[in-house]
């Protein structure tokens, strides 16, 4: 007999959008607009816990979107380690056929890198040192389960009173040797290029792990500089700034461009020598000069990796090599079929399943039939791929 519990929300609104949510979450504040929608603090009381609850609005509008939410969720979902944010929860929709806004709860943090920049707190070395050792920690686990961030940058670490760190956002992330889906996709979504590594602005075709250290070299500097030290306004731009300051590629890293119109612009930059990292960051210790200069290399095959940087002595007070952990698994969980192959309802098929992860219990509400891929009608017997 179909279960006909129905999940209790109740309604808030958080300057001018409306939440419904279930009962168990009190609102606090609201947090600000993240990626896709807008993110507040509440109360779960039934857990006795503060987290972040983020709505998704209209989610199966774009496609494409939808698909990064999923892919987002499920990589959260999938890995454990304390310097990643945890999903907790994605609340449970009053039915099947109808929703179409998404509510995805996670840990409550109390700012993010961002901020803690642009702010006038003063940022000791113990702190830099800290949050670097952090964020190496969880490239190394991260890296380890063949994935990619590709969207480091300061607003997407996350940082409590404690100075503990988490890493956020997972819309772009990547499976290592996956293809893109896209090759617009790094301009078409909102991503701050001034974090890019050059290999990325320069079209390659294939990259490594090596893309996210570079982006780690850039926040390094940014903790002592308090400011991005590459503001490019665009993508030509981008590669003028990076060689203003690191110098001219030598010709061998120029051969190594496999873009030919990309090859050619760098050619044809002005010879300038690479500048000292004591210049860039007078302030810095030379542990800290000498980590940002061996992350900041235009040659990716000439940067630390995330469990070299961890042995490097800038970070060595923080160390605990037993906390650096790797990941138990290297599952593929980020990749749904494509949506030219599935339509609007098996999109929404797709997000079902992620909320049956935490909510088995609403596969009793599931209708008997489920449509795919334009139009085609499967009698529903499992949700897992």
């Amino acid at each position: 007999m179909p279960d006909e519990r129905v999940p209790q929300k109740e309604s808030f609104n958080a300057r001018g959008t409306t939440f419904r949510i279930d009962t168990r979450f009190s609102f606090i504040k609201v947090l600000g607009l993240g990626a896709y929608g807008v993110v507040c603090a509440a109360k779960d009381e039934q857990n006795n816990i503060k987290v972040a609850v983020k709505k998704v609005a209209g989610v199966f509008e774009d496609l494409t979107d939808a698909k990064r939410i999923i892919r987002e969720v499920r990589l959260m979902h999938a890995l454990r380690h304390p310097n990643i944010l945890q999903i907790l929860d994605i609340d449970e929709p009053e039915s099947y056929e109808g929703f179409e806004d998404v509510y995805i709860v996670t840990e409550l943090m109390d700012t993010d890198l961002h901020k803690v920049l642009r702010s006038k707190h003063a940022l000791l070395d113990d702190h830099k040192k800290f949050f670097t050792y952090q964020i190496f920690r969880a490239m190394k686990y991260l890296h380890s389960a063949n994935i990619l961030h590709r969207d480091l940058k300061p607003a997407n670490i996350l940082v409590a009173e404690t100075c503990d760190i988490k890493i956020c956002d997972f819309g772009l992330a990547r499976y290592i040797g996956a293809p893109d889906e896209s090759k617009n996709e790094m301009t078409e979504y909102v991503v701050t290029r001034w974090y890019r590594a050059p290999e990325l602005l320069l079209a390659a075709a294939e990259y490594t792990a090596a893309i996210d250290m570079w982006s780690i070299g850039c926040l390094i500097a940014e903790l002592y500089c308090r400011r991005p030290i590459f503001p490019g306004s665009d993508v030509k731009n981008q590669i003028q700034v990076i060689c203003s300051l690191l110098g001219k590629p030598t010709d061998e890293e120029i051969k190594g461009i496999k873009n030919l119109r990309a090859r050619d612009f760098v050619s044809k930059i002005p010879a300038s020598p690479r500048k000292s990292m004591s210049a860039l960051m007078p302030e810095s210790c030379p542990a800290a000069q000498d980590l940002v200069d061996r992350l900041l290399q235009f040659d990716p095959e000439k940067r630390l990796s995330a469990e070299e940087a961890l042995a490097h002595p800038y970070v060595a007070e923080y160390r605990d090599p037993d906390s650096e952990t790797t990941a138990t698994t290297q599952q593929n969980v980020l990749e749904p079929p494509s949506e030219k192959d599935l339509g609007k309802h098996g999109i929404r098929r797709l997000m079902w399943d992620e909320i049956l992860k935490f909510h088995p219990e609403a596969r009793a509400r599931e209708p008997p039939l489920a449509v795919y891929a334009d139009g085609i009608v499967k009698r529903v017997e499992s949700s897992r791929y």
